[in-house]
């Protein structure tokens, strides 16, 4: 990770505050905490899908305000950790967020899916295509929202390191 501004020290009598997930639930309760001086707030945001097509996912005007009181909470975040170059380039771009305060988080692999073992998955249904064996499924295709290329380089990455497994995106 680069960090792009100094990290607070708790002898500074900073504080940091994150939050994993904050388009997710109304913002009111957090606006006064994400005004105080000596929090350091960071969002770690996954998109911004509604803005792609606001009639199917923001239907009515009380969705439309409940997303833009998120957004507009949203940039009150002094530092943003989205887990995408595109959402970062969306947050800058939609809340002229600077650079600086930009961070690509990535996305989390965990252990449980790391250290998957073929004896204990479920039996295999006939209907699929693929048949039961190790590869790697990414779901998702081109659009820019689901880092295709970072999976991509990721597969790449691992085949260079010896690690040979089929790579299958859907989507």
């Amino acid at each position: 990770v680069e960090y792009h501004v100094t990290p607070p020290h708790p002898a500074d009598g900073q504080a940091i505050f994150f939050n994993p997930s904050p388009m997710t639930h109304s913002p009111t309760r957090l606006l006064p905490l994400l005004a105080r001086e000596h929090l350091v707030s960071c969002a770690f945001s996954h998109d911004l899908i509604p803005l792609d097509d606001p009639e199917y996912y923001l239907p009515g005007l009380e969705r439309r305000q409940s997303y833009l009181a998120a957004m507009m909470a949203l940039k009150q975040y002094r530092l943003h950790a989205p887990n995408s170059r595109h959402t970062a380039s969306l947050i800058r771009k939609k809340l002229g967020i600077a650079n600086a305060a930009t961070v690509v988080s990535g996305s989390v692999l965990l252990k449980s899916f790391a250290t998957f073992s073929a004896a204990k998955a479920i039996p295999h249904p006939s209907v699929c295509r693929f048949l039961p064996g190790e590869y790697f499924i990414m779901v998702g295709g081109e659009d820019p929202r689901k880092n295709t290329k970072t999976t991509l380089a990721a597969h790449a990455l691992l085949g260079r390191r010896g690690i040979r497994a089929p790579l299958v995106i859907v989507g």
